[in-house]
């Protein structure tokens, strides 16, 4: 299991624009390797060496933290337990996973939630961790966040130039524009995109969610069966529409009542 990680920062002077009693605070950080698993040492370290500048102190900082992260992500590929932990990515730094989803796989573990699949319609499949006495509601709330997360770390693997929703050069749109490779067609369409852009509340307006039935095979390029369409926000996942762990999900269009 992943050892306790204790942490002891330093006073650190800094007397580069002439001024004294500035005084900031510098981690100092030990990464051991052993035949036992790894662990990240914390030890108390003054720093002798005169900062040049902020900005290197900066730099230091920030190369400190990128080696902690790393570290942290072999650690967790090679528990048992919190290998699910470390997403894969082709970042050369992957990213640590976040509060909420350490929370789902505990709540996983100890029977007090499900986990879904979504289907988005392009081949893509993601999963959805929802408590086993959500409703209609929580679960819609659950669907935007993994699509978001989702959307984000497309864009940041891909290495999309600049923010999403900024316009990008003209040389790489007409770059995209002559290949036909499919990567390279949603890389393009997440050069126009971002997720801050997207009306969920329109989306609810005109979407639903529906229950696949995940037995039946569908033909190529056609929809999947839907059991049922949950339209009632209200009503308990469970007990209404008979969802369980391991249900397959999926976007349909929303039928008006009279």
């Amino acid at each position: 299991m992943l050892s306790k990680t204790v942490s002891f920062w330093h006073l650190c002077d800094l007397n580069t624009s002439g001024t004294s009693g500035h005084r900031t605070l510098l981690p100092s950080i030990h990464v051991s390797r052993s035949n036992k698993p790894s662990v990240i040492c914390f030890r108390d370290h003054y720093s002798a060496l005169k900062l040049e500048s902020e900005e290197e102190l900066l730099e230091r900082t920030n190369d400190l933290y990128d080696q902690v992260k790393r570290q942290l992500t072999v650690i967790l590929k090679n528990d048992q337990f919190l290998c699910d932990l470390a997403p894969s990515t082709s970042q050369n730094l992957p990213s640590l996973p976040s509060a909420k989803h350490v929370d789902d796989l505990l709540r996983l573990h100890f029977g007090q939630a499900m986990k879904l699949t979504l289907l988005r319609g392009d081949d893509v499949e993601l999963p959805v961790v929802v408590s086993i006495t959500a409703r209609v509601r929580e679960l819609q709330r659950a669907v935007q966040f993994v699509t978001t997360e989702y959307l984000n770390q497309l864009t940041r693997s891909m290495g999309i130039w600049g923010s999403p929703g900024q316009r990008p050069p003209q040389q790489v749109v007409q770059d995209l524009l002559r290949t036909t490779n499919k990567t390279d067609d949603v890389k393009f369409s997440l050069l126009f995109t971002s997720t801050k852009f997207i009306s969920w509340k329109h989306v609810w307006k005109t979407k639903c969610l529906a229950l696949v039935n995940p037995h039946a095979v569908p033909a190529q390029e056609s929809a999947p069966t839907i059991l049922c369409r949950m339209d009632d926000l209200n009503a308990q996942l469970q007990d209404r529409y008979h969802v369980r762990n391991g249900a397959v999900i999926t976007f349909v269009n929303r039928l008006k009542r009279k």
